[in-house]
């Protein structure tokens, strides 16, 4: 107020020429480039019988993860098929030309969800381990997470992604104070349920969970498109089925990571084949997420700070943990 109107003009003229530009909607190029303009009146489309496979298969691999984990281990072997063809017909995906760096960028995400959280997930699920074989695969699950979350910082090309970029840095932070903290307690890392259908991944927090979703959920709507964040919904539902599935016998935050791994292991697969299939690629979608690039940018910011507040309530229960028991007299 009690600068003169000049010096009003000049510092608005400065914050206007040094403020993030990605704060106002900027045209971002989607990952999913389709030649047709969606109709309004449109009673099905290419793009909504995506959905209805990834629904499917989601589905199909929820329920085939508690009763049939052999049949999914089968499944992944010739999902190993999908790159080899894409790279060796020379078969774009959805947009994505083959040996470009955005391609080799999803052929490494796909062979990490797949072969390195999948797989093992399955594997344990099937054979019969005992506790250190648990323990060392909580450990080994909360690490692919870990680097599956570090991943997406490859792609920080709008202040959106800055922000949500911050939001994946504190959560990977926060999952190695989980693990230091249930290490130190002697908790058990990772264990199955008594009738043996779910594994149960214990270093985890439903306040974690929920910024978890919510940092996938802007991260996947801005580089793929709203047909990317499928995944979070079909992971929700996985972790409702593995509870019913486990009778109850943790809590429902601690089916989330053998759910993820399965339902995004099914997921990228479908994404890849799909994506080489003409009648999906150039069929009608839905707009890009940058008409919502203000309310995305405002779910980013309050999920940093929700982010940053579980992070707080990590290090208060680690610095509990190292303070000496008081005496009593």
């Amino acid at each position: 107020i009690l600068l003169k109107p000049s010096r009003l003009q000049l510092l608005t003229h400065a914050w206007a020429e040094t403020a993030p530009q990605s704060i106002s909607p900027q045209p971002r190029k989607p990952a999913v480039t389709m030649a047709a303009v969606i109709d309004a009146n449109t009673a099905w489309s290419p793009q909504m019988t995506y959905y209805l496979i990834q629904t499917v298969v989601g589905l199909g691999t929820i329920a085939a993860s508690f009763w049939l984990p052999g049949l999914l281990i089968g499944a992944i072997a010739l999902s190993v098929l999908l790159p080899i063809l894409s790279s060796g017909f020379d078969l774009m995906v959805w947009d994505i030309e083959p040996g470009s760096d955005d391609w080799n960028s999803k052929v490494f995400k796909w062979f990490a969800v797949t072969f390195l959280a999948t797989l093992p997930a399955l594997l344990i699920r099937m054979l019969p381990v005992g506790r250190r074989a648990l323990q060392a695969f909580g450990v080994y699950t909360c690490v692919v997470v870990i680097i599956n979350m570090l991943w997406t910082l490859y792609y920080l090309d709008t202040w959106i992604d800055k922000v949500n970029g911050a939001c994946a840095v504190l959560l990977c932070i926060s999952r190695a104070l989980q693990m230091y903290i249930a290490y130190s307690r002697g908790d058990a890392f990772a264990e199955k349920s008594k009738n043996g259908r779910v594994v149960y991944i214990t270093t985890i927090s439903m306040p974690y969970v929920v910024c978890y979703m919510v940092w996938n959920t802007i991260f996947s709507s801005m580089e793929f498109g709203f047909l990317g964040a499928f995944h979070i919904f079909m992971c929700i539902v996985g972790m409702l089925a593995a509870h019913r599935a486990g009778a109850g016998q943790r809590p429902i935050e601690h089916t989330f990571s053998y759910a993820r791994s399965t339902t995004l292991g099914a997921y990228t697969s479908v994404y890849f084949l799909c994506g080489m299939i003409d009648y999906f690629r150039d069929g009608p979608v839905d707009p890009a997420p940058s008409d919502q690039t203000l309310f995305l940018l405002y779910a980013a910011y309050m999920n940093l700070l929700a982010v940053c507040f579980v992070v707080a309530v990590d290090i208060r229960d680690m610095c509990k943990l190292r303070a000496k028991p008081a005496t009593v007299e």
